[in-house]
């Protein structure tokens, strides 16, 4: 998206990335059900339930659509919104490394 959002400077349109970290949705429940012994499933069912684990959060998506609405509304918004705890928090460091580089490049291309 940072490529993207570079590219499309010239024409006024903004690409940015919303990066919500662990919130509870029906994502989970619909996983692969992993009980079926006829399936490659039941080897990989402790990292399918590490991943249900990471997946799971806070049931309140609200921030999550603040962030989108935020991004959506924004004249200069950021690179990337990181929205929540787990992966989010996990990226912070290197999402702002990020953000630093492409404000840079933003501004040679303008």
């Amino acid at each position: 998206s940072l490529g993207m959002d570079i590219e499309l400077q010239p024409f006024g349109i903004r690409v940015t990335t919303v990066v919500p970290g662990g919130f509870t949705t029906s994502m989970v429940a619909n996983l692969i059900r992993t009980e079926r012994a006829d399936t490659m499933y039941p080897r990989f069912a402790k990292t399918l339930e590490e991943y249900k684990g990471r997946m799971s959060g806070k049931d309140d998506l609200s921030p999550v659509t603040d962030a989108i609405l935020a991004a959506a509304s924004d004249p200069e918004p950021r690179a990337r919104y990181l929205v929540g705890t787990g992966s989010a928090e996990m990226l912070r460091t290197i999402v702002d490394e990020g953000e630093r580089v492409h404000t840079f490049l933003r501004s040679r291309e303008a």
